[in-house]
């Protein structure tokens, strides 16, 4: 859990998320293996991270409800798959969880599991679910965490060395894929086969270090099978793609229907909002803008952003994710603050 909150605007939305290293800095928070392990102290402490926000940021209007226990399941971070895989995950006080590569030799025997409830972590998941379900009066069917992108959980089993493989199309690369989408395909399973048809969000952070179509030949393919699964069930379908999003514009829209949509820094708001008039789209905040620049400047990149989202105001929002310890609560407020303006115009 990252301390992600909604303000409460009218029009355009936006999101804040902060870093285990900005609550462990700034108010001595711990996270590690107990904030994963063991439910009651993430329960707890999701909850003292609710009030130090709204003490901090009273213009948040954060509600009372909010105060109270809420069902978080366990969240390995990027290291889900890689836990199953075998690698050893490094549970930080100040971070998400992280992993060790596969070796080489281990990757090529991975195999998928016949129940993937049953099966670590994911068998945590689900005990963790019961566990709150009866101790905090929640009534919530079992699910298992979606894992995230197919080339993101190549990249974190194999590290680095993937890339090559991937470029070479070769059968460790196929094997890989396959099993990672394999995961994923279990997961959605498992989920819809208990009444689960929540958003499914690919995250394609990876993608912008290959090319559009490299893309197109190798991973495609994948991310449309997600999306068919998912449309099947009735549940809504998106991509995260943190870096800059234009060149990759024309291979996303090979997907028939995107209900939602999150575009990195730099990248061409009016583009994403033009050639995907059905999705809502988000853009990524860049979180180093925010940490070194003024209020001035914060201000001036607020208004070109919301410029260039005019006229689509109800179906775009601004995410300002991973803030790291020391970023000025000002340049915060600013952005809050242009967002809000934004909405009282566009009621008038």
């Amino acid at each position: 859990m990252n301390g992600e909150v909604n303000a409460k605007v009218r029009i355009a939305k936006l999101a804040y998320g902060f870093l285990p290293s900005w609550w462990n800095k700034g108010y001595g928070l711990r996270f590690g293996s107990k904030y994963v392990f063991d439910p009651d102290f993430r329960i707890e402490q999701n909850m003292r991270m609710k009030k130090l926000l709204a003490e901090r940021f009273p213009w948040l209007c954060l509600d009372e409800p909010a105060f109270k226990p809420a069902h978080i399941l366990p969240d390995f971070g990027n290291a889900c798959t890689a836990a199953y895989a075998g690698c050893e995950v490094i549970y930080p006080d100040d971070n998400h969880p992280w992993n060790e590569h596969l070796e080489p030799a281990l990757a090529d025997r991975l195999k998928l599991p016949e129940d993937i409830s049953a099966v670590f972590p994911y068998s945590v998941m689900i005990d963790q679910n019961e566990y709150i379900n009866l101790k905090y009066g929640f009534d919530i069917p079992p699910a298992i965490v979606y894992p995230g992108g197919i080339l993101n959980d190549a990249v974190k089993l194999m590290g680095a060395d993937f890339f090559l493989e991937l470029y070479d199309d070769s059968r460790a690369a196929r094997k890989l894929l396959e099993f990672v989408y394999g995961i994923v395909e279990r997961t959605l399973d498992f989920n819809y086969s208990h009444g689960h048809t929540g958003w499914v969000v690919i995250a394609n952070c990876c993608v912008k270090m290959i090319s559009p179509k490299l893309y197109e030949d190798r991973l495609l393919a994948y991310d449309l099978a997600v999306y068919q699964k998912t449309t099947e069930h009735g549940a809504a379908f998106g991509i995260h793609h943190c870096g800059i999003f234009d060149a990759y514009a024309e291979s996303y829209r090979n997907v028939p229907k995107m209900d939602f949509l999150e575009i990195g820094w730099g990248s061409d708001i009016r583009l994403a909002l033009d050639l995907f008039p059905e999705a809502a789209v988000s853009y990524m905040f860049g979180v180093s803008y925010a940490l070194f620049e003024n209020r001035d400047a914060i201000r001036r990149e607020m208004d070109r952003i919301l410029r260039a989202a005019d006229g689509h105001w109800d179906r775009f929002s601004i995410n300002v994710s991973d803030i790291e310890y020391g970023t000025p609560d000002e340049n915060l407020k600013e952005i809050f603050d242009a967002v809000a303006a934004c909405n009282a115009r566009g009621a008038e």
